[in-house]
């Protein structure tokens, strides 16, 4: 059972999470229309900063030949991580009563990229 989750929690972060915030995007450029609420796209700026900022970390740790077990930076980096995730969920709940192109894609989005920092903050 456990192997299941693992492999359903892999393919969320690594396939579905960048699909929905290449969507997202591209529903938002393409769809934008006056009377959009900002915080959906709040939401979603935040979300994909959190995603931008993983995906960063990523490159940058398997650069380096990955951090020291409790390194103050990666500490740092995941606080950002989670203060970026958690913002943008704010945001977008918030945001869920107006219409808008990335009105679902935002709390998913960010949603997605707090469960991807929470998991190595509880490897830690």
């Amino acid at each position: 059972m456990s192997k299941v989750v693992l492999i359903i929690f892999v393919v969320w972060l690594y396939a579905a999470l960048p699909a929905l915030v290449i969507v997202g995007w591209v529903r938002w450029v393409g769809r934008r229309q006056a009377g959009d609420t900002w915080l959906s796209l709040t939401g979603f700026s935040l979300g994909t900063a959190s995603a931008l900022l993983a995906m960063g970390t990523m490159l940058y740790a398997r650069s380096i030949g990955g951090f020291p077990f409790y390194d103050l930076a990666l500490f740092r980096i995941y606080r950002s991580g989670l203060l970026l995730s958690v913002s943008g969920l704010i945001f977008a709940v918030v945001g869920l009563r107006r219409s808008s192109p990335v009105r679902w894609y935002a709390p998913a989005v960010a949603a997605g990229t707090l469960l991807f920092w929470l998991a190595p903050v509880a490897a830690e």
